[in-house]
């Protein structure tokens, strides 16, 4: 007992405050619960859930520092038929009045339903440009199709650092017609707060669409 003793008076402080190391998984026993607020822990927080309109131009969602990370949900979201839809995400520090310059590093995988067109497909495009950055080039328009997937962006109200986003989604296309799995990762190239994260239809790429439906689940990380 000696030696534990004295191991145990080593971590007091001579204010009678214990030090970091007088804690381990060693020094506990019998512990069933400790009181609320006691142990830091991180949660996931639902916000809202956003069931898109037909006709609809953009999605678009705030963002606070009431959270250093937000995720987005995606759940089956459909551009209006045109020519080569496509769903992409921008980011704003206005409101959505203007989007901030973006460098990201996309690929895509992609395989036919009769098993050709396997292969992987680089789609890096933003190059600290302020166009939207794509899920999956070509979304098939068929009545059954459409894409869901998810978005994570990193402490965007930050005014230190860039704004880190990455995600992944999956969508139909329709040459053959193919899975297109898009795994999705960059930078928002500004030290200024975000506040609004935006999910925009286009088609034949940089041409304004609308969604015809969908739903955006949206989460705040403590």
């Amino acid at each position: 007992m000696g030696t534990i003793t004295r191991g145990f008076a080593n971590n007091i402080t001579t204010s009678g405050v214990l030090r970091p190391g007088a804690f381990n998984n060693s020094s506990f026993d019998s512990v069933t619960s400790v009181p609320d607020g006691s142990v830091e822990g991180g949660s996931m927080v639902f916000l809202n859930k956003t069931t898109i309109s037909s006709g609809a131009s953009s999605a678009n969602f705030t963002l606070t520092s009431t959270y250093k990370e937000y995720i987005l949900l995606g759940i089956n979201l459909k551009p209006t038929t045109n020519s080569e839809p496509d769903v992409g995400v921008n980011f704003s520090t206005d409101g959505g009045s203007t989007f901030v310059q973006k460098t990201n590093s996309n690929y895509e995988f992609v395989h036919g339903e009769a098993g050709a067109n396997g292969q992987i497909i680089d789609r890096t495009i933003s190059n600290n440009s302020t166009a939207m950055d794509y899920f999956p080039f070509n979304i098939s328009t068929d009545s059954d199709s459409g894409i869901s997937g998810y978005l994570h962006i990193i402490d965007p109200t930050n005014t230190t650092h860039m704004k880190h986003y990455y995600g992944y989604w999956m969508a139909m296309h329709p040459s053959g017609p193919r899975s297109s799995n898009h795994f999705q990762a960059g930078y928002c190239n500004t030290t200024t707060a975000l506040d609004t994260v935006s999910i925009i239809p286009e088609y034949s790429e940089h041409t304004a669409n609308t969604f015809a439906s969908g739903t955006i689940l949206l989460y705040g990380i403590v």
